[in-house]
C-alpha cells in the first residue's frame, strides 16, 4: 500500500501553532502548487508573472526589514522612557539629599 492520494491531493500534516506558521504553510503548498502547474504547462501568465516578479521573497524581505526598524524605534523608545525615570530618580534622591543636609529650596511651608 503507497502514501499516494488518488485525488492527488497533499496531506495536510501537522496543524500549525501559530497564524504565522499556518500562513507560511499555505504559502509553502501554493508554491507547490505552481511549481506542478509550471511542469506540466498549464501555469496561468498571472502565475508565472507572480513568480517571475519574486513577490514571496521580495516581500518576506520587505516585511523583515520593516520588522527590524520597528524593533529598533521601540529600543529607542524604551531607552527614552529609562533616561526618564532615571532623571526622576535622580531628582528625587537629591531632593532627599537637600533635606538631609538641612537645606530646603521649596516653600518654606515644606
Amino acid at each position: 500500500m503507497t502514501d499516494a492520494n488518488p485525488s492527488g491531493a497533499r496531506k495536510r500534516g501537522r496543524v500549525p501553532s501559530s497564524p504565522e506558521e499556518r500562513e507560511k504553510r499555505l504559502q509553502n503548498m501554493a508554491y507547490d502548487l505552481a511549481e506542478d502547474q509550471l511542469a506540466s504547462g498549464k501555469a496561468s501568465s498571472q502565475l508565472m508573472t507572480l513568480l517571475i516578479k519574486g513577490g514571496g521573497i521580495r516581500e518576506q524581505k520587505e516585511l523583515e526589514e520593516k520588522d527590524a526598524q520597528i524593533r529598533l524605534l521601540n529600543a529607542r523608545i524604551e531607552g527614552l522612557e529609562s533616561a526618564v525615570r532615571l532623571e526622576a530618580a535622580i531628582e528625587e534622591a537629591l531632593e532627599a539629599f537637600k533635606t538631609y543636609t538641612g537645606e530646603s529650596f521649596g516653600d518654606p511651608d515644606e
